[in-house]
């Protein structure tokens, strides 16, 4: 390593002693140590570099590490929100006026409403796919996307194609 490779390797391991002393800076100041560790030629230093800035204050879990359950792991991470309230506009309740169906478990339906919602995965045989007439009703998906669901049964991802 050079000289200056070694000093700043110096440097980073000498910032994990004061990291605390750092926990409060701010954005400015660790632009700047950022700045510092950049041209680091040496890989291993400049990883050094980079691990001794401060991360500052980790924000406060909901519940204590100790009481979470495995099916809660990384649910910190995770931002909470209030429960989603129940909107009307987010679901649709129609008469289909045409149903195709495209492939094997794939249909193309058109509500009264016009438009045309078409199935993005394929429907299992055990599936009775809607027909003419039959009433559906299309929700906004808890990750995004559409579900459309239809006499009970398992709800099915449908995208809108017009």
């Amino acid at each position: 390593m050079r000289h200056r490779e070694q000093l700043a390797l110096a440097a980073g391991l000498l910032g994990l002693f004061a990291a605390p002393a750092y926990a409060q800076a701010d954005d400015g100041a660790v632009r700047g140590m950022l700045r510092q560790c950049a041209p680091i030629a040496d890989i291993a230093a400049r990883v050094a570099c980079y691990d001794a800035i401060p991360a500052g204050e980790p924000e406060a879990t909901t519940a204590p590490v100790a009481a979470l359950r495995p099916t809660d792991l990384g649910i910190d991470q995770v931002p909470m929100s209030r429960a989603p309230e129940a909107d009307e506009s987010a679901a649709i309740e129609s008469k289909v006026i045409a149903a195709v169906e495209r492939e094997p478990g794939i249909h193309l339906l058109t509500p009264e409403t016009g438009e045309q919602w078409l199935f993005i995965q394929g429907a299992p045989r055990s599936y009775t796919p809607p027909t003419n007439g039959s009433t559906v009703k299309i929700r906004t998906a808890p990750l995004g996307g559409f579900l459309l669901r239809y006499q009970g049964q398992p709800a099915v991802r449908v995208r809108r194609v017009r």
